[in-house]
């Protein structure tokens, strides 16, 4: 991988996504002979689940699954978590934001591969202003950050 490559993390359906929408879809075709406007919405419903429901993400070009997080974090966290986010150290304190402007942690992991990927944001007035990029974690370091989330 290049040093300059972009992480990009996109969603995903998974199996149980399929499943469920498949479910709803065979639903409305059993119902469409008995009440036809309600089998059809099943049936519609089922399509639109297939569509836009996807519950895991993963990075472009991999195929491990990663479940998603985001916290609220206090502004005065941000130098510990940009110094972690980096690798400049393996230490990693931060608590929950209070009302006003805030730091919103973005993270992607998969613990079974001890592995993560976090973005975090400065947000001031509703508007997300990205502080760091999308930083890969592995090992012990993935792991650190997934058990404080």
């Amino acid at each position: 991988m290049a040093a300059t490559e972009e992480i990009r993390i996109k969603k995903v359906h998974t199996f149980l996504d399929l499943a469920i929408a498949a479910v709803v879809f065979a639903a409305g075709v059993g119902v469409y002979f008995i009440l036809p406007g309600w089998g059809i919405l099943f049936c519609l419903i089922g399509v639109l689940l297939f569509v836009f429901y996807k519950r895991a993400s993963k990075r472009v070009g991999e195929s491990t699954l990663l479940k998603e997080k985001s916290l609220d974090i206090a502004p005065e966290c941000r130098n510990s978590l940009v110094i972690f986010l980096e690798g400049k150290s393996d230490e990693l304190e931060f608590h929950a934001a209070s009302e006003g402007d805030h730091l919103y942690l973005e993270v992607y992991f998969n613990t079974e591969e001890k592995l993560a990927y976090a973005r975090l944001y400065d947000v001031s007035e509703n508007r997300f202003e990205p502080a760091t990029d999308i930083k890969e974690l592995q090992d012990a370091r993935a792991l650190t950050l997934i058990t404080k989330l």
